[in-house]
C-alpha cells in the first residue's frame, strides 16, 4: 500500500507549545474508578482535519491544552506526606499536544531488548513506547517538555501492579514527549528457520498511561491454555501514514528491521530454564 511521508514537527512551534507556564487543572475525571495522570509530556497524533482525541485513546484527565498542570491547582489536597498520588481524585498533567502528523522513535519494552531469556508457555507483555522528534539545526532530536518526576511510594518488594505512586509537585528535567498514533497495530508471527514467516495474527494496538504517567501500547500475549511455544518470533509494531518512525531505540540491525510506518523486532522463546539472550 503506498504510504504518504509525514514531515517532523516544526522544532519551534512544539518547543514553544510545550514548554509553557504550569496553568489550572481543568475538568474531572468521569470514570468511578480514577485513572493515572499523564504525568509525563505526550502528544495525541490525530491525523489531518482532527481536533477530539478520541474514546479509543488513553484519556488525560485535565486539558490536553499545550500546558502543564500542576498538582494542586484542582483543589485536591496532597496527602500528608506532601503527595497526590495516582488513581485518586487528584488531577495534574504533565504538557499535552494534539497534532496532525509527527515524527518519533520506538522505544521496545524492556523485557523484549536485555538479556534475560524469554521463556514459552507464559503470558509475554509486549509494550511500546513512541517519542516524539523535532527538528533541530537540521538534525533530528528528541522533543521535551515539562513533566511531573512520578516515584514510587511503596516498601521496596512490593509487586508493582500493587504499588502506589504519586508526585510531590516536582517539576522534572525537561522529560521525553510520548506520542499516540491514532491507527497504530501489532503483528506476531512466527519466524521459520528459512526466514519466511506464517501463523500470524495481527491486533489493534492499545495504549494505557501506565503508573509513571506514561503514554505505552501494552499487549498481552497468550493466556491460560493456549500460552505461546518455544520458537522463533517477529513482532511487528505499525503506525498511520500521519507518523513516521525515523529511529529506534537500541537499534540491532540483526534482530531489527524499520520502514517509515513500520519496525519489526526477532525474539527467540526458550523453553529451558537457562539464561542467555533472547535475540535470534
Amino acid at each position: 500500500m503506498m504510504r504518504k511521508r509525514a514531515v517532523p514537527i516544526a522544532g519551534a512551534v512544539l518547543v514553544a507549545a510545550m514548554l509553557a507556564t504550569p496553568a489550572a487543572a481543568k475538568g474531572r475525571p468521569t470514570a468511578e474508578d480514577f485513572g493515572n495522570n499523564l504525568s509525563q509530556p505526550s502528544m495525541y497524533v490525530l491525523g489531518e482535519g482532527v481536533t477530539a482525541i478520541p474514546s479509543t485513546a488513553p484519556q488525560p484527565r485535565v486539558a490536553c491544552d499545550g500546558a502543564p498542570h500542576a498538582p494542586g491547582t484542582d483543589g485536591v489536597p496532597a496527602t500528608t506526606d506532601g503527595y497526590w498520588l495516582q488513581k485518586t481524585a487528584a488531577t495534574w498533567g504533565g504538557t499535552c499536544v494534539t497534532a496532525s502528523q509527527a515524527t518519533v522513535r520506538v522505544d521496545w519494552g524492556d523485557n523484549l531488548m536485555g538479556d534475560t531469556a524469554l521463556k514459552a508457555g507464559k503470558v509475554i507483555r509486549v509494550e511500546v513506547g513512541l517519542e516524539a522528534l523535532t527538528t533541530s539545526g537540521g538534525d533530528l532530536t528528541p522533543a521535551e517538555a515539562i513533566g511531573y518526576t512520578i516515584v514510587n511510594l511503596s516498601e521496596e518488594g512490593v509487586p508493582d501492579r500493587l504499588a502506589v505512586y504519586g508526585t510531590a509537585d516536582t517539576v522534572g528535567s525537561p522529560s521525553p514527549v510520548m506520542v499516540w498514533d491514532h491507527d497504530a497495530d501489532l503483528t506476531i508471527a512466527t519466524r521459520a528457520d528459512d526466514g519466511s514467516v506464517s501463523d500470524s495474527f495481527t491486533t489493534v494496538a492499545t495504549a494505557e498511561v501506565n503508573s509513571t504517567g506514561k503514554i505505552v501500547y501494552g499487549f498481552n500475549w497468550g493466556q491460560k491454555g493456549d500460552f505461546p511455544p518455544a520458537g522463533d518470533y517477529v513482532i511487528t509494531f505499525t503506525v498511520s501514514d500521519d507518523t513516521t518512525i525515523a529511529s529506534v531505540v537500541g537499534w540491532d540491525p540483526d534482530t531489527m528491521e524499520r520502514h517509515d510506518h513500520s519496525v519489526s523486532l526477532d525474539i527467540t522463546l526458550s523453553a529451558s530454564a537457562g539464561g542467555g539472550s533472547h535475540a535470534r
